[in-house]
């Protein structure tokens, strides 16, 4: 994910105060990316940095996902996303493919999750290879990070969805492949139908608060990892191997985070 150092400084004088999500504009302006994934400042050196949070005593993400779980039961996350008539922005930012919902036409528009003592906005949406997190010791091939803020408290949510290569190409993600700008920090617009990327009604996750996945690993973020992976097709994850990998390393610690899995109650 995203440093968002930047981001929020960002996404809080738009989203919080101006109460809209971040035009594209203001997001090219946080690329090129100052870390990397090999080479130059990679995951290792991250911690060393000191204006970043990568190194300190919080829960950091990615973790395993792995058992002993706390059972909670009938807590669904509600998702409210529409189809608008403007069009998100793709954005090539040195290291992922990121897309941004446009600025939303009328306040019916707006793109939130909701649930138990949570609303929270969608900012954006953006892709790792392979996954970043592990579900039961399974690595699987990518993963999509669709991060939310609450405009009035500031709390990251963010629902990573599993990506795993099927035998034809994802339809829902389609519109947005179909418009990748391959060229560093340059952005284009998709015929996405935003309604088509989750369910409704999310019953079944695993739950924890762990951190950003990138620069400055922000702790506090709240994450939602599906249980069941969504199929893309060879070529589109060949596209999402575009930058190489961007995953960041399992940060593995001696104490295991607290990670509910909710589900309807039998």
């Amino acid at each position: 994910m995203r440093r968002l150092l930047l981001t929020l400084l960002v996404l809080c004088s738009t989203t919080i105060l101006a109460d809209d999500p971040p035009p594209a504009p203001e997001a090219a302006a946080m690329c090129p990316p100052d870390y990397g994934y090999s080479g130059y400042l990679p995951p290792a050196q991250w911690k060393f940095v000191e204006a970043w949070d990568c190194g300190k005593e919080t829960v950091q993400s990615p973790i395993a996902i792995s058992g002993p779980y706390v059972d909670e039961f009938n807590k669904p996350v509600f998702v409210g996303y529409h189809q608008d008539r403007d069009l998100p922005t793709v954005m090539n930012s040195g290291h992922d493919f990121r897309v941004f919902p446009p600025r939303p036409s009328a306040p019916e528009k707006e793109n939130w999750i909701s649930g138990t003592d949570l609303r929270a906005r969608l900012v954006e949406f953006h892709f790792h290879v392979p996954a970043e997190h592990t579900l039961d010791g399974v690595r699987y091939d990518a993963e999509m990070h669709l991060v939310h803020i609450n405009p009035t408290t500031s709390k990251i949510y963010v629902i990573a969805v599993l990506l795993r290569k099927g035998d034809a190409p994802n339809t829902a993600l389609q519109p947005v492949f179909e418009q990748l700008p391959l060229n560093l920090c340059k952005t284009a617009t998709a015929k996405l139908d935003l309604t088509g990327l989750l369910p409704k009604t999310i019953h079944n996750y695993y739950r924890y608060i762990g951190s950003l996945t990138t620069p400055p690993c922000t702790g506090g973020v709240t994450f939602f990892v599906l249980p069941v992976p969504m199929d893309i097709g060879a070529a589109q994850l060949t596209t999402l191997h575009h930058f190489g990998e961007n995953a960041r390393p399992l940060i593995e610690r001696p104490t295991v985070p607290h990670i509910a899995h909710v589900r309807p109650r039998e």
